[in-house]
């Protein structure tokens, strides 16, 4: 199981929180937030790393939203690199994009296929593939206001020691053969002697190291509750050493 304490925040209120106050927490959110309440409760859903539980999501979803609008979500946000495939497996039925032999397609809204307690699995990238657990925590009567899908809550970046000095590491630095890798902070990774083309942003997300994947703060933004801009999700001071070393 993953640590239970492993902390994030919550996209409301932006306040810090933990794992497991994050379901209860949003909810009290949500009944103060002003948003419309809906004909139909939307669907609050967790979303985990599978075996990488410190990586982790809570999200509402009306129920008229579909399968495909959440791939996308889960896309933007965590591990979208080179356009590969995705699907969900719900109650032992596949859903893809491009549904063949057995397998449904993802324009299923999600009231036809998911409900409070239901648990489900997402895969992206056949190859080198990240798996996320889902499961549906609850119905809320609140509807996201801007979006058949908003973001709630998310971890925060797990903290990873520097190699070198022990400070919170922000880098990865490969091999030449890209093999192995160690991981440094601000200060070290600047070091001359480090090729540039060896260094990596260490990205909050499962799909970290994988592919090349890399964070699109842009694309993330569209999915955060109203009034968070693209700049929120940026450290102006990271992007401009990021600029130095490479």
């Amino acid at each position: 199981m993953p640590p239970r304490g492993s902390q994030g925040s919550c996209l409301l209120c932006r306040k810090t929180i933990t794992k497991r106050e994050a379901a209860l927490h949003v909810k009290d959110c949500l009944e103060s937030s002003g948003w419309p309440r809906g004909q139909n409760p939307s669907l609050l859903i967790a979303v985990q790393g599978h075996r990488m539980g410190s990586y982790w999501l809570l999200l509402l979803a009306r129920q008229d939203s579909t399968l495909a609008e959440l791939d996308s979500l889960i896309r933007d946000v965590w591990v979208e690199c080179c356009g590969h495939l995705s699907g969900f497996t719900i109650q032992g039925q596949r859903f893809t994009r491009s549904a063949e032999c057995s397998e449904m397609d993802m324009k299923f809204p999600l009231s036809r296929v998911l409900s409070p307690g239901v648990p489900f699995l997402y895969e992206y990238d056949f190859g080198s593939t990240t798996m996320l657990d889902l499961h549906v925590v609850d119905s809320h009567p609140v509807s996201p206001p801007e979006s058949p899908l908003c973001l709630l809550a998310r971890n925060t970046p797990p903290k990873v020691p520097c190699d070198t000095c022990g400070r919170p590491a922000e880098f990865r630095l490969r091999d030449d053969d890209g093999e192995s890798c160690i991981h440094l902070c601000r200060r070290c990774v600047a070091a001359p002697d480090h090729d540039p083309w060896c260094i990596e942003v260490i990205s909050n997300s499962p799909r970290d190291s994988v592919c090349g994947y890399e964070e699109d703060a842009g694309a993330a933004v569209t999915w955060y509750p109203p009034g968070w801009m693209h700049e929120d999700l940026i450290d102006p001071e990271l992007e401009a050493l990021i600029e130095r070393i490479q």
